[in-house]
C-alpha cells in the first residue's frame, strides 16, 4: 500500500491527510473546505479542529488573503477589519470559522500562529527523530541494537514501552 501524505491530486479525486492526526480525508472532486480542512504557509495540512486560537491580528491577516487579488472596494475591506476590531477576543475563533473558512483561497494559506505544528505544540515523528539524530546523536540503528540486546521479545517491549512508566 503506498503512504500518501499532505496533498494528492490524480485527475479527479483528491486525498488529504492530517499531519496532525492522520486522518485521511479521501473524495471525488473535493476541495479543502469541502472536507474541513486547512493548509498552513509551511504546507502542514490540519483538520480544522486542530487550529489554534486566533487573535485579531491573525484574523486581519487572514482576511487580507481573501480579499487579495480581488477587485474589492476599500470600504468592504475597512468594513471587515472594523468587525475584527470590535470582536471579543473569545469570538474570534468564531469569527474565522463563518467570515474565513468559507473561502477555499484563505484555506490554503493559513498564518502558521494557528498551526499546532508550526507552534510546536505538535511535533511530527520524522521531525523528531531527525532532532533527536542530530541534537543528540541517537540513531535508529543504535536504538534498534540497544532494543534486542535488552529485549527478547516483542511482547516484552511492548509492556516496556507502554505499561512501565
Amino acid at each position: 500500500m503506498k503512504y500518501r501524505k499532505g496533498f494528492v491530486a490524480n485527475s479527479s479525486s483528491s486525498s488529504f491527510t492530517c499531519n496532525v492526526c492522520g486522518e485521511i480525508y479521501d473524495d471525488y472532486d473535493s476541495t479543502y473546505k469541502d472536507l474541513c480542512v486547512v493548509e498552513c504557509t509551511s504546507n502542514h495540512i490540519i483538520c480544522d479542529g486542530h487550529l489554534l486560537e486566533p487573535t485579531k491580528k491573525t484574523l486581519k491577516a487572514m482576511t487580507r488573503r481573501h480579499f487579495s487579488g480581488k477587485q474589492v472596494r476599500p470600504e468592504v475591506v475597512l468594513k471587515a477589519y472594523t468587525e475584527i476590531d470590535e470582536l471579543e477576543d473569545y469570538q474570534c475563533e468564531e469569527y474565522m470559522v463563518e467570515k474565513l473558512l468559507t473561502s477555499n483561497r484563505v484555506r490554503t494559506r493559513i498564518p502558521g500562529c494557528i498551526c499546532p505544528i508550526c507552534q510546536f505544540d505538535v511535533i511530527e515523528d520524522r521531525e523528531f527523530r531527525q532532532y533527536l539524530m542530530k541534537e543528540h546523536k541517537i540513531y535508529p540503528d543504535m536504538i534498534k541494537k540497544e532494543i534486542k540486546k535488552k529485549f527478547h521479545s516483542y511482547s516484552q517491549f511492548y509492556r516496556y514501552i507502554w505499561y512501565n512508566r
